[in-house]
């Protein structure tokens, strides 16, 4: 795995780490993962999680690293939000076209953001 000073991969890039089979909300599954990530290359604890509501990975996050601060992902958050609408409050979101209710372009902008 490439990486920067710090540990994580060169120039800010995105990279996938670790894929393993297990159960999604498994607090077990998902502290082995964790635990398995020195030995993919990972030198230093990650500075902040980004993840759903899967309680399993929350769970066994500050077992493993303690110091790593937590964020929900704000699609999955919007998305949980919009679900819970009653249905007649729900056009707009049809009309985007998007799962997250959130338009394409507004949502692309934020998400590829250098700040």
């Amino acid at each position: 795995m490439p990486s920067g000073g710090d540990g994580g991969p060169a120039e800010g890039k995105k990279e996938l780490v670790a894929l393993t089979d297990g159960f999604r909300e498994s607090e077990q599954s998902w502290k082995e993962l964790l635990l398995d990530l020195p030995r993919r290359g990972l030198k230093i604890d990650p500075k902040l999680a980004i993840g759903d509501g899967a309680l399993g990975f929350w769970k066994a996050l500050p077992q493993v690293f303690g110091s790593t601060r937590e964020q929900r992902c704000w699609v999955h958050k919007t998305a949980n939000v919009l679900n819970k609408l009653p249905q007649h409050r729900q056009a707009r979101r049809s009309q985007t076209g998007t799962k997250s209710g959130w338009p394409r372009r507004a949502r692309t902008r934020t998400m590829h953001s250098p700040h």
